[in-house]
């Protein structure tokens, strides 16, 4: 086969190329990989036999996200939630709740954690004390 080959391309005939030494080759049918998306992790396959990819890949758990919200409450406003809900459609994540004296929501992206909306909002009752 690769004397057919090479014959080919160089134009020279099959008896003018000589193998001086023969080695096994091993051709690889399957291929797999560890893939970091955002803060999270996949699984990628590749066969090469039948030309497929597939995608290995789960949402990030609740935990993830309510962390996150607390992370990013006491930075920008210096407050940890007393109350959270999380709500799950489609691949995104909304997470809402109360602080002693916000409302807030943000949405996540469930499979990488980006944040793809956030928003914290002082309460009236907050609002008039100040």
């Amino acid at each position: 086969m690769l004397k057919n080959t090479l014959s080919g391309k160089l134009g020279l005939p099959e008896s003018n190329i000589t193998i001086h030494e023969r080695k096994k080759v091993y051709m690889p049918t399957k291929a797999e990989a560890e893939l970091k998306v955002g803060a999270n992790r996949a699984r990628a396959v590749v066969d090469l036999n039948i030309n497929e990819v597939w995608l290995e890949v789960s949402e990030l758990p609740d935990e993830y996200f309510l962390r996150t919200v607390t992370e990013i409450l006491m930075e920008k406003i210096g407050e940890e939630p007393l109350e959270s809900k999380i709500e799950r459609n489609n691949g995104k994540v909304k997470v809402f709740g109360k602080t002693k004296r916000f409302n807030f929501e943000f949405k996540f992206n469930g499979y990488t954690g980006a944040v793809v909306y956030g928003e914290s909002i002082i309460t009236d009752e907050a609002s008039e004390s100040l």
